[in-house]
């Protein structure tokens, strides 16, 4: 199973320069001022035998105030009192516009391997073109989706020039790019603008997870999107990436519920686990998604 990005992400666990925040409210009131911890508790028919108990943990919480952790990050100039909040936001947000642009005039995006930027426009795509990114010729054959920026398109490799490698060097040296040949099948995300922030992200969490325990990075690595082609227009964008052919887990989804079948729970299960060692691998890296949804889950096999 894959995690692939579709658009910029909208939280705020993680800053791009690596500081990370983690939020645990510990109690809340209503506005009369009474505590709602345990709603399980109150309905369970269970209340009559430990009602001593429960009383003395009412009292309990009732003397605790919300409480922010702090145990991963804590920015010098915050003060006692918003500390003592329910809910904590990191000043430097990743998915601000200025903020990415700050970083990204620090990054060398041509630097990258394969990357390709021209000042001209992004030439009009359909089904049948012939379009060439970086040192890849492709054939558009069909459309894939199509979101509100961005359209995907399944295409065939029609040349592929490896004597030739755009870019001063490669960012993810154990996590090497996909090598396409001739009749490959690929995805094609054109997009407008262009979108280098997608493109620094996907290999900045690559070049993270390398560094990181062998047996993470074989697990994990196969597993990231990996935009092996790009060429940035003056108003647009078009990236490479492997096609992955068993769809998304909302195509499972609706196939499923089309055929009137459910989802095996062992099913259920797997995709569980794999997701969560996804974001708990990308969250070490200090790196967080921010659009995890069902069609941005990509399955590579069984």
């Amino acid at each position: 199973m894959r995690t692939c990005s579709d658009s910029q992400p909208t939280e705020h666990l993680t800053s791009v320069d690596g500081q990370q925040t983690s939020v645990a409210v510990v109690g809340a009131a209503d506005e009369q001022g009474e505590h709602h911890l345990d709603i399980v508790r109150e309905e369970s028919g269970e209340i009559a035998a430990g009602a001593d108990d429960m009383v003395k943990s009412d009292l309990m919480f009732q003397r605790m105030t919300p409480v922010v952790d702090t145990t991963f990050y804590q920015p010098p100039e915050l003060t006692d009192a918003m500390l003592n909040t329910t809910v904590f936001i990191d000043p430097s947000n990743p998915f601000s516009e200025s903020v990415q642009a700050k970083v990204l005039r620090k990054v060398d995006i041509t630097s990258y391997e394969n990357v390709e930027v021209r000042k001209d426009a992004m030439p009009k795509l359909k089904v049948g073109s012939q379009v060439t990114v970086s040192n890849l010729t492709v054939k558009l054959m069909s459309k894939l989706g199509v979101g509100g920026f961005a359209v995907a398109y399944k295409a065939i490799v029609t040349s592929a020039d490896r004597s030739t490698s755009l870019g001063k060097f490669s960012m993810c040296n154990t996590l090497d790019s996909t090598a396409f040949s001739e009749s490959d099948d690929v995805c094609v995300k054109a997009q407008k603008p262009s979108c280098p922030w997608e493109l620094y992200v996907c290999k900045e969490l690559r070049q993270r997870v390398s560094c990181m325990d062998e047996d993470i990075e074989r697990d994990i690595g196969s597993k990231l999107m990996d935009i092996t082609h790009s060429v940035f227009f003056s108003d647009g964008s078009l990236m490479v990436n492997e096609l992955v052919p068993l769809g998304s887990l909302l195509n499972l989804v609706n196939s499923m519920k089309a055929n009137s079948c459910k989802i095996p729970e062992s099913l259920v299960m797997y995709v569980t686990i794999e997701l969560l060692h996804a974001v708990e691998v990308m969250h070490r890296c200090k790196i967080i998604h921010g659009d995890i949804k069902p069609d941005n889950i990509l399955f590579c096999g069984l």
